[in-house]
């Protein structure tokens, strides 16, 4: 069983990062819907990537037949978590507010176009972060991410950042770029 905790809390909405090994999570609140998911699969598996990645889009759907539009909706994650929103945004037929990778890499590089792809996502605003020491998921894997995905979509929304020192982990200064990131692409509602 994992826990959930509360990195970022104002009056009118939260958002959680989840530890559980399983768990697709949702936010609500007034801006819209932010979820974050952390998923344990096996490195290299192209089918459950696909699986699990149908199922983030299936929880997509739902949501909006609940009522939430799909550009309120932000996908984010951390390593193989944020893999799987990396691929996820770029595979779905909804368009979304955007992406939060963090410590991850592009999965099924290679099934994608070598250039502009055409979906609903492709100016997607993605925020990429990762840590400069992360033993894990080097940086190296980061940064072809960043230049795969500038190649792939608008290159002015692809935001790659670094922290010094920090391994495959997370820090406040991340967490507080994530919150902006979410603040920025889901602005207060009338």
């Amino acid at each position: 069983m994992g826990r959930s905790i509360c990195w970022y809390q104002k009056p009118t909405h939260k958002v959680y990062l989840s530890t559980c090994a399983s768990y697709a999570g949702f936010s609500k609140h007034e801006y819209g819907y932010a979820f974050l998911i952390h998923r344990k699969m096996k490195l290299g598996s192209s089918k459950h990537q696909r699986m699990t990645s149908f199922a983030v889009k299936a929880i997509i759907e739902q949501e909006v037949r609940n009522g939430i539009p799909s550009n309120r909706i932000i996908l984010g994650g951390f390593s193989q978590g944020g893999a799987l929103s990396l691929y996820t945004a770029l595979t779905t037929h909804q368009k979304l507010a955007g992406v939060v990778a963090l410590s991850c890499w592009l999965p099924l590089r290679t099934s994608f176009p070598q250039g502009p792809i055409s979906c609903v996502n492709k100016d997607i605003p993605i925020l990429q972060c990762h840590g400069d020491g992360d033993p894990l998921v080097p940086l190296l894997f980061g940064s072809v991410t960043s230049e795969t995905l500038k190649a792939m979509i608008n290159p002015a929304n692809v935001t790659f950042k670094t922290y010094s020192g920090m391994m495959h982990s997370s820090c406040i200064e991340e967490m507080m770029d994530v919150k902006q990131f979410i603040d920025k692409q889901l602005p207060p509602v009338d």
